[in-house]
C-alpha cells in the first residue's frame, strides 16, 4: 500500500518572459515545509529565470483527498 503524505503545499509561480509578459503556473507538492516546496519547483527553471514563487500549506483534509506520494508534484487544477 502506498504511503501518502500528511502535508502538502500549493506553489504559485509568476514566470516573466523576455517580452515582459507574465505567466502564472500552479502546482501541488507533497512535502513537509514551505521552503522545500518552493525549492523543488525552482529546480525546473534555470537560475537566471525571472521566477517569483509563493507556497501555501493545504489543510489536512485537502492533503488527504489528493493522495500524494512523498515529493510528488502535480499541476494544481
Amino acid at each position: 500500500m502506498a504511503q501518502y503524505v500528511d502535508e502538502a503545499f500549493v506553489v504559485m509561480l509568476d514566470v516573466r518572459a523576455a517580452d515582459g509578459s507574465t505567466q502564472r503556473r500552479e502546482y501541488v507538492v507533497g512535502c513537509s515545509t514551505r521552503e522545500e516546496a518552493e525549492a523543488r519547483i525552482k529546480t525546473f527553471f534555470p537560475p537566471e529565470a525571472d521566477v517569483r514563487v509563493f507556497a501555501s500549506r493545504l489543510t489536512g483534509r485537502e492533503t488527504a483527498a489528493l493522495k500524494l506520494l512523498p515529493n510528488e508534484i502535480r499541476r494544481w487544477p
